[in-house]
């Protein structure tokens, strides 16, 4: 996005736009809109990468009609001669290492605007070969980097948009960098722990680019998703469901050790080292960080949870949502997305493992019914596996208590992520 104000602006407007929008309009165009009485008029740039457009307005800062009057003949001008060019001198747009061509302009008056949208698409042997797979909504620059506000629709979750937030440390301008998946628990989205989480300041002192993914499909219209907030939306659990009315769209372990890191690792490239992944997460998301982990050996370096549910098969969270993402009879499927029961069944591979960071704090309500901490830690002592559990006196279950350790659990992850 840009934006340019200039009581006499010099070059000349086209320019100006072209340079504002990384666009290359080129001699074939044959003219400037030296007409165009520059200094009652205000030029806007709206540049949406992952949209494929572009949209310049132009307000009108004067009383005067005959200055929009103007403007809007110089844009239609400017339509007709890109339809002139042709494909043999594209109008293309370099962007993010893309190049696209210009495909539609459209012209639209509202009070005193003008807008004219310019539409791309990608140009044949361009770097990428395929289109980019998000749209970002917002840049925000924090921390010396930038948090970026993302979409995109997801095959796995059947076809439906999905948002995420993405951290890129002021380190990946220069490289890549490791990555650190957050996973958020019941009724959040990817928003909450990016915004009061207190992980990005010492992410990007470590260097780490942080992924913060939603917590389910939405929208997808399955039967009793809005009715309660522990299942359904904001609660898909981390699992693939199984059962009818949740399959198609109820595919969060698929989207997050699949789907989305494939798909960031490819679009954010220069940025992203796929070599070196971790994951942590919060109650339903501390579930979904420990059980990724535990079921994907080797993926992730690094793994910690914040008052983790490791014990569905046993609390009525985990019952509620298993017996309607899986089926009440289907118990071999709810025991592979228990934390408890994994690190159980690890035999040999325990060892190996590296430690497991879990804080949880002794004031959370939940703590003694559903959070079940002590089987954990229990399992994983009998299992050989360096379990870390940290009881916080006085915590609760809330972000105060996340902000609190954020920063000693990045420093946790930089240590394997950064080896």
């Amino acid at each position: 996005m840009g934006s340019v104000t200039q009581a006499r602006p010099e070059p000349p407007v086209l320019s100006m736009v072209e340079q504002a929008l990384g666009i290359d309009f080129g001699p074939a165009l044959g003219f400037h809109p030296e007409n165009l009485r520059k200094p009652v008029l205000r030029i806007h740039i709206q540049l949406s990468r992952c949209a494929c457009r572009a949209t310049i307005i132009i307000f009108r800062v004067t009383d005067s009609a005959t200055e929009l009057g103007i403007a809007e003949e110089w844009l239609t001008t400017f339509c007709e001669a890109t339809y002139t060019v042709g494909s043999s001198t594209p109008i293309t747009h370099h962007h993010h290492h893309l190049q696209r061509q210009v495909t539609a302009l459209s012209i639209q008056q509202a009070l005193n605007c003008l807008f004219l949208t310019v539409h791309y698409a990608e140009k044949q042997g361009s770097s990428s070969g395929t289109m980019p797979a998000f749209e970002i909504a917002q840049t925000i620059r924090t921390f010396g980097g930038k948090l970026l506000k993302l979409s995109h629709k997801s095959a796995e979750l059947g076809g439906l948009e999905t948002k995420l937030n993405l951290y890129l440390p002021p380190q990946a301008e220069k490289g890549k960098v490791p990555v650190l998946f957050y996973l958020s628990g019941l009724t959040c989205t990817g928003d909450n722990c990016a915004e009061k989480g207190n992980f990005i300041n010492p992410a990007s002192k470590e260097g780490l680019a942080l992924v913060f993914p939603d917590t389910s499909p939405r929208g997808a219209g399955a039967p009793n998703e809005e009715d309660s907030w522990d299942f359904g939306t904001g609660a898909g659990f981390y699992i693939d469901a199984t059962s009818d009315a949740y399959a198609k769209h109820y595919r969060m372990y698929s989207y997050v050790t699949k789907e989305l890191p494939e798909l960031l690792f490819k679009e954010f490239g220069k940025e992203l080292d796929e070599s070196k992944v971790g994951i942590t997460g919060h109650s339903m998301g501390g579930h979904g960080a420990l059980t990724l982990f535990l079921r994907n050996p080797g993926k992730y370096k690094s793994v910690s949870a914040f008052s983790p549910i490791v014990n569905p098969i046993n609390c009525q969270w985990g019952q509620k949502a298993f017996s309607g993402y899986f089926g009440a009879e289907n118990k071999s499927k709810w025991s592979e997305h228990d934390a408890t029961e994994l690190i159980s069944s690890l035999g040999d591979k325990a060892a190996s493992l590296p430690e497991i960071l879990i804080d949880q704090g002794l004031a959370d309500n939940f703590y003694p019914d559903q959070l079940l901490t002590k089987n954990f830690e229990k399992a994983a002592k009998e299992a050989g596996v360096k379990a870390n559990v940290r009881y916080q006196d006085g915590y609760d279950h809330s972000y105060f208590f996340i902000s609190t350790f954020a920063e000693e659990h990045v420093k946790h992850h930089a240590k394997y992520l950064k080896a």
